[in-house]
């Protein structure tokens, strides 16, 4: 399935056609009105009736990913003008033209904005990501197995696994290395390829995992971990790469009560608490 960012921008990229061409056949229609060839009822506007098609489908497909500011803006989109859309009976001529093309321009213009709003929507997938690896080591024995035997041996081998997951979810997740760069968790050396990364990924995100075991190392690793992920500082890639946020991951056996976010010392990054339990117990027992 393609990632909601590629699919949009595919959609963008047919309004923008699609206005061109319009435009271009309006001027035309300046010095001659006839639109002898039936351009507006062949292809005009049932393109117009395909894009909304196309926008519907990817509000249906991808919006619970979304921004919610997205959604609410192709909700009004839809009770002003979906009806317009719609409609395979608008007669063909420039008049009837001009409001469904000017239409789905504006909400390009008004998507395209929203949807800018990095964020909020991988911040949400990457929480999604942690949620479902913690629910599958519950459910899945064979899972919780790799993971166990992960634990057991080290830290390195909890991070490969849980990059491998997070890329899974399209976040490719880094670490911060002593020159500030990043490092690849799965190769274990600086990542340098980023036009591979942006082919596959819809974002990067900076992860810090520390192995808590027993429970009573959780305060040492914690300060290890916000220390370490301190260190990260390349410039952010604007549009890809989650900036505000850094996940320290803590990997026990049992669940940990963490303690709150923390905010660095100019409020400009979060560092977000993550506990993976590779052996939990139901709450009952816990």
């Amino acid at each position: 399935m393609l990632s909601w960012r590629t699919e949009w921008r595919a959609i963008a990229d047919r309004i923008r056609g699609l206005h061109e061409a319009s435009d271009f056949f309006m001027q035309a229609s300046l010095v001659n009105t006839d639109d002898i060839h039936g351009v507006i009822g062949t292809k005009l506007l049932p393109d117009a009736r395909d894009t909304y098609k196309s926008i519907v489908s990817f509000f249906s497909s991808h919006g619970d990913a979304l921004p919610p500011s997205a959604v609410e803006a192709f909700d009004r989109f839809e009770k002003q003008f979906g009806g317009l859309l719609r409609n395979e009976d608008l007669k063909s001529t420039i008049p009837y033209l001009k409001g469904p093309i000017t239409a789905l321009v504006s909400l390009r213009a008004e998507l395209d904005y929203q949807l800018s709003d990095l964020s909020t929507t991988v911040r949400r997938v990457t929480e999604r990501a942690f949620v479902h690896l913690q629910r599958s080591i519950v459910v899945d024995r064979d899972l919780r197995g790799r993971w166990q035997s992960a634990f057991d041996d080290g830290e390195v081998a909890t991070e490969g696994l849980g990059a491998v997951h997070l890329l899974g979810h399209g976040i490719w997740a880094f670490k911060a290395h002593a020159s500030g760069g990043r490092t690849d968790l799965v190769l274990g050396e600086p990542l340098v390829d980023l036009e591979e990364v942006s082919r596959v990924a819809d974002a990067l995100v900076l992860t810090e995992w520390k192995k808590v075991d027993p429970a009573k190392e959780l305060p040492k690793q914690l300060e290890k971990a916000r220390r370490q992920a301190a260190l990260y500082t390349e410039g952010t890639l604007a549009g890809f790469e989650l900036a505000e946020y850094r996940y320290l991951v803590f990997v026990s056996s049992h669940r940990l009560e963490l303690p709150p976010d923390q905010r660095d010392d100019e409020g400009s990054v979060v560092y977000r608490h993550i506990n993976i339990a590779v052996d939990p117990r139901v709450p009952s027992k816990a």
